[in-house]
């Protein structure tokens, strides 16, 4: 009984350590990325005030032309607002739209895996609601833009951003495009909040 009372012991604590290791590391990579990794304004070229007066960060790309364009508002992964997502805004510009990338982390981008979750669970879901709305304001506002043919994408965390805000101002949005997003799976919701307008999930079968 003794002997099993120990090894039940060294277990637990063999488990302590491991976790106690995984939270040193877990806190130290977020903490390196902080320090030393980029800050995703190095991607970002327009400014624009969000709703509680702080001015936001993002990355326009326009077309040739004068316009008016029809518009995509783009929402990055929880990576943040990183360069591939810029990558991914000229090129649909070359193909004739306006696109804004929203930042929706104000400032913070990653590579990492544990603060891309950090970012994920602690940057209030409010404040994103308010700054992805903000962003979609200011795309829909400018001279270059026809408001009535304006879409928004993400991919993602970014994928279920563009599905809520398809669902809280579906009346702005000629469509909501989402790209492994969460989805909100009560029918008569979805249909209450996108009377007309499509919706088009891309999502892998074999995922």
């Amino acid at each position: 009984m003794k002997t099993g009372l120990r090894w039940l012991k060294r277990l637990s604590l063999l488990v302590a350590g491991l976790l106690l290791l995984i939270v040193l590391l877990f806190a130290g990579t977020i903490g390196y990325d902080v320090a030393f990794g980029r800050d995703s304004t190095d991607f970002t070229n327009v400014t624009y005030s969000g709703s509680d007066g702080s001015t936001l960060h993002g990355y326009l790309a326009v077309p040739e032309g004068d316009g008016p364009h029809p518009a995509v508002l783009l929402i990055h992964e929880w990576w943040g607002l990183n360069e591939g997502i810029t990558i991914l805004a000229n090129a649909l510009a070359r193909e004739g739209y306006v696109v804004l990338a929203a930042d929706a982390y104000r400032g913070e981008v990653t590579t990492l895996f544990p603060r891309a979750l950090w970012l994920r669970l602690t940057t209030p879901g409010e404040q994103i609601f308010a700054d992805v709305d903000a962003a979609l304001a200011h795309l829909r506002g400018l001279a270059n833009v026809d408001p009535s043919r304006v879409a928004s994408m993400g991919f993602c965390f970014g994928g279920g951003q563009s599905l809520q805000l398809g669902m809280r101002q579906s009346e702005k949005l000629s469509a909501t495009i989402i790209y492994y997003g969460s989805v909100v799976t009560d029918l008569e919701v979805l249909r209450a909040s996108y009377p007309a307008e499509p919706v088009f999930g891309v999502f892998g079968e074999e995922d």
